[in-house]
């Protein structure tokens, strides 16, 4: 019985040894020396090789198994394979507390430096691969993120020879038991630890970030904004967090309806109020979610960029054509709280369709709140033509379009709404006031 083990990093890898480790009749390591180099070394695979099959029941987990694995199932008939998996951000939130608890804490294994700027690592270093990326936290979760659709990828060619686990139910009986049956263990030899998750000593992984952190996003469906709407929602659901989706009961959507419909359904306090659209930076939606004071922007600049990305690496956005872009832009993503949304009002849900909505609950901001911005791009996937007509009567950036309602509401009744909350930018009694002519209660 052959079994190898694997996860990115971080990633409950050194548990899973642990608990095959405990059965009887099993050996099982974890990261074993030699370790295996990132860029196939035929050598060190020889001589893994030679390891786990010199006889007994065996094992061995490491992350750097991922690019021998074709390898490992053409050349033993009867290896099995466990991957364990779990979040991308978790994943790089562990590895950044563990560099940076550890005796060295300027490394970064994702990135060729060459020791500028970072320090070298000639044990780890190999065992990864680099990207063109100098954030450290990004570069990992692109590591992860490849990692897991390679792992997917030879799951679908050979379902018979991996498994895939999610880390937070390794502890769970039921998933050791699903693993001793995958990989061949008799049920007199097994040994089941429920409940435990092995961590390293002082190494402890962060509290798990989908605690406490709702996505909400303002939706209506339409045939040219349902790839965007699916790139981001793949992208939002890699943190664990619960995501709401919510429309308006208005015939032209109103964005901001939609997201105080979205709020409104939260159960946790502290939310992100996404755009359908619009991927930001996630360590900065990271950094305000642990501290959700007032209103964060996890954005400088806001940029548009064309729809046949839309599949492309995030890391490649930055490369993409520039469609349209706002500097110190009100638009995209936001992080607060429940308490501190309503506080303010909620999204003004005068504003008929989208423009100025979000401006003017900026100057709320500004006024009543604690109003933060971070540096980075917020990238949103185009969805109109390139004309900007939208696919949706009613949508389109070309405002000619249902002219007479475009013009009577939006551009008139909306600049006229605008201008009376400038107006009332820094007078916290005028803005107070204004907050209470609105219609009807937001919430």
């Amino acid at each position: 019985m052959i079994v190898i083990g694997c996860g990115p990093g971080r990633s409950g890898t050194l548990t899973l040894s642990r608990i095959l480790n405990r059965c009887h009749d099993f050996e099982c390591s974890h990261a074993s020396r030699p370790l295996l180099p990132w860029r196939f070394s035929e050598e060190v695979y020889r001589e893994k090789l030679g390891q786990l099959t010199a006889g007994g029941n065996r094992g061995d987990i490491h992350s750097g198994y991922l690019p021998y694995l074709s390898r490992f199932i053409h050349d033993v008939p009867d290896v099995r394979i466990v991957c364990t998996r779990r979040s991308a951000f978790e994943v790089a939130r562990s590895f950044e507390a563990w560099i940076d608890t550890s005796t060295v804490p300027n490394r970064n294994h994702w990135y060729e430096h060459n020791g500028v700027g970072w320090v070298s690592d000639p044990m780890y270093d190999p065992t990864y691969p680099s990207y063109d990326i100098t954030n450290r936290f990004q570069a990992i979760v692109a590591y992860v993120n490849e990692y897991d659709a390679t792992i997917d990828r030879l799951a679908l060619l050979h379902p018979e020879r991996i498994m895939v686990v999610r880390t937070a139910e390794l502890g769970e009986e039921s998933c050791q038991h699903a693993i001793f049956d995958f990989v061949g263990i008799p049920p007199g030899d097994r040994v089941y630890t429920p409940g435990v998750w092995l961590k390293r000593g002082r190494y402890r992984s962060p509290k798990r970030v989908g605690t406490g952190v709702t996505v909400c996003i303002p939706w209506r469906a339409s045939p040219s904004r349902l790839a965007p709407f699916r790139r981001v929602m793949d992208f939002w659901r890699q943190t664990g967090w619960p995501i709401i989706t919510a429309d308006s009961d208005t015939e032209i959507f109103s964005a901001s309806q939609a997201r105080n419909n979205a709020v409104r359904l939260a159960e946790t306090d502290t939310v992100v109020i996404s755009d359908a659209d619009a991927i930001p930076p996630m360590d900065n939606v990271l950094t305000a979610v642990a501290d959700p004071v007032g209103v964060a922007y996890p954005h400088t600049t806001w940029r548009l960029i064309p729809a046949d990305w839309v599949d492309k690496p995030i890391s490649e956005f930055p490369k993409a054509p520039v469609v349209l872009e706002h500097k110190d832009s009100f638009c995209g993503v936001i992080v607060t709280t429940t308490t501190e949304y309503w506080r303010l009002g909620g999204q003004p849900e005068e504003f008929v369709g989208w423009g100025y909505e979000d401006t003017a609950f900026h100057l709320v901001v500004l006024t009543l709140s604690t109003f933060r911005r971070m540096p980075g791009i917020t990238f949103s996937v185009e969805h109109n033509h390139p004309d900007g007509s939208a696919d949706t009567p009613g949508w389109s950036r070309d405002f000619s379009r249902n002219q007479a309602l475009f013009e009577r509401y939006r551009n008139s009744r909306n600049q006229e709404l605008f201008e009376r909350y400038r107006d009332a930018e820094g007078r916290k009694w005028l803005m107070r006031e204004l907050i209470k002519i609105r219609e009807e209660p937001r919430r």
